[in-house]
């Protein structure tokens, strides 16, 4: 009876000490290094961060109050006055984007939030 040769390995050998020497590497290290390869990814985090910073500015930035009535503009196109134009209550597009981008992260992260809570609560079921 022989055995297998390739099921066994002697402690020690050759093999054995190259699997001990390839330890991975730093989990940070090595997670930036394959993230910045990817453009897709860094395209995504370069969006999120920009909507981040936009709604973190939304008081300083944003050119009109995106609750204000204003019946004369109803409708107006795009202008140097308002660039993305207005609604039919003459409310500034733009300033309500601005503002609707801090509700969308609440919403992200509370939904996210909610997720994790759920997949913890049955992962340690």
């Amino acid at each position: 009876m022989s055995q297998d040769t390739a099921s066994h390995r002697e402690p020690g050998s050759l093999e054995d000490q190259r699997i001990i020497q390839c330890e991975p590497a730093d989990f940070s290290d090595s997670f930036w290094r394959r993230f910045s390869k990817n453009k897709l990814a860094l395209s995504g985090a370069v969006l999120v961060l920009f909507v981040f910073l936009i709604s973190f500015l939304a008081p300083v930035i944003s050119p009109y109050d995106p609750a204000d009535i204003n019946i004369s503009e109803m409708l107006q196109a795009p202008s140097a006055k308002h660039w993305f134009g207005t609604d039919p209550l003459g409310r500034d597009i733009l300033s309500r984007m601005i503002w609707g981008a801090q509700i969308s992260l609440k919403v992200g992260f509370v939904s996210v939030g909610i997720s994790l809570m759920i997949g913890v609560l049955l992962g340690m079921g």
